[in-house]
């Protein structure tokens, strides 16, 4: 890593007034910036979960959201488009063990692609929106639309300031933008997100005691911090097989089963 790079210190948010970011600078050795991004990973996975899971914030907000459209027998949909696709589908397998923890009636949340979401979207209900800085046109297609159609909508994404926010009644902002364009923080982060809006609803989203700075929040921001440092802890063997990528104009990948 960079010698000015600390991985304990908060990444920079967007722009204000916020902009889509640009392709960071190119590097062909280590550190590369995706390396930076993964060793930052379990210090931001604490600052999100402190901020997520803090008393009447926007997550205890997405959470109420979440058990009242299950208890009123409505649709829950999670959505994205690319690599925000994949993190939504995390995040309903996420929200649909937090739903069953806390007994909430019905099949729990799905997911759905952006695009073909805003093509056909939901009636009523909550729609939620995965999106790392929040200008996914898809994305903020697909709430438009659900919005329009008479969802609440939320949004999962790095600022309350972004245009696919600006279609969201609740936004959960994460507050820390990736760096690398490699989408390894921008993945990460709405999952972690995720996980602190379950921890929240499965202890009830009335609850005092899963709160930013109490046992229940503190326990799981360690667990999370520990979980992503033990996949750091090879960052020389990982930076060598990096540097062999760094060259290649074409990667193949085979695999079968």
């Amino acid at each position: 890593m960079t010698m000015s790079f600390d991985p304990a210190a908060p990444l920079a948010g967007p722009p204000d007034p916020w902009a889509s970011t640009h392709q960071p600078s190119d590097r062909d050795r280590p550190p590369f910036h995706m390396t930076e991004m993964i060793a930052a990973e379990p210090a931001i996975a604490r600052r999100i979960v402190s901020s997520v899971a803090a008393p009447g914030g926007p997550g205890q907000r997405l959470g109420t959201a979440i058990a009242d459209a299950a208890s009123a027998g409505s649709p829950i949909v999670v959505t994205g488009c690319g690599t925000s696709e994949h993190a939504a589908q995390a995040v309903v397998e996420i929200l649909r063990d937090a739903m069953r923890t806390a007994g909430l009636p019905g099949p729990g949340p799905s997911s759905a692609q952006a695009f073909e979401l805003s093509l056909d979207p939901s009636s009523g209900g909550l729609v939620i929106g995965i999106s790392h800085e929040g200008g996914t046109a898809a994305t903020t297609a697909a709430l438009e639309a659900a919005r329009a159609n008479g969802a609440v909508t939320a949004m999962l994404t790095v600022s309350d300031r972004s245009p696919g926010a600006a279609a969201a009644d609740i936004v959960v902002p994460t507050a820390e933008l990736d760096q690398s364009w490699c989408h390894t923080v921008g993945y990460l982060s709405p999952i972690v997100a995720a996980v602190a809006v379950g921890s929240l609803l499965a202890g009830g989203v009335g609850a005092t005691t899963a709160i930013a700075g109490s046992a229940p929040a503190s326990g799981l921001a360690d667990a999370l911090a520990e979980l992503l440092a033990s996949g750091t802890r090879e960052e020389t063997a990982a930076e060598r097989i990096a540097a062999r990528f760094a060259d290649a104009s074409r990667l193949i990948v085979i695999a079968s089963g």
